[in-house]
């Protein structure tokens, strides 16, 4: 991302004449070409980006841990329909099942605080949502979830 950025900010600023004209009248008119727009919008928006080879990522089921999670209806605590992406707005939720889940729903709110929401899907396994919308952990097991978190505590990969 930061060699990207980098690149179009040469681009962008060109001092000499043949940069200047790259970019006034071949780029102009290469990124008018419908083909090119939809390739950018899908490089800059990085929705494709999955931490699952990275040390909060996971195996198993898809989604995995660090899969981006894809919005959803889902149920507030006051019983309200909602979206998903819209309620994490920089903390995490934990989506449980309409039944169960209150030991694991202790363990998430001891170590993320108010940081953290708890929903409700239709799912049967809980699952809990990075800020950014990417899987963190999935599973039913209290001691796992509390593992996951004390490990990514301590490196510091969650703030609390």
């Amino acid at each position: 991302m930061l060699r990207g950025t980098a690149n179009v900010t040469k681009v962008n600023i060109a001092s000499s004449p043949i940069g200047r004209f790259i970019r006034d009248r071949v780029l102009v008119r290469l990124f008018n070409l419908a083909g090119i727009q939809r390739w950018t919008t899908y490089t800059t928006s990085q929705l494709w980006v999955s931490y699952r080879k990275g040390p909060l990522g996971g195996r198993g089921a898809k989604p995995r841990p660090g899969d981006r999670l894809s919005d959803r209806t889902v149920v507030r605590a006051d019983g309200g329909t909602t979206r998903l992406h819209a309620e994490l707005g920089g903390h995490w939720a934990l989506l449980a099942p309409h039944a169960g889940a209150n030991e694991l729903e202790t363990v998430a709110r001891q170590r993320l605080g108010d940081r953290l929401g708890i929903l409700r899907h239709q799912d049967e396994q809980t699952m809990l949502v990075r800020p950014d919308a990417h899987l963190a952990w999935r599973g039913s097991d209290t001691a796992g979830l509390e593992r996951w978190l004390d490990g990514a505590l301590e490196r510091g990969q969650v703030s609390r």
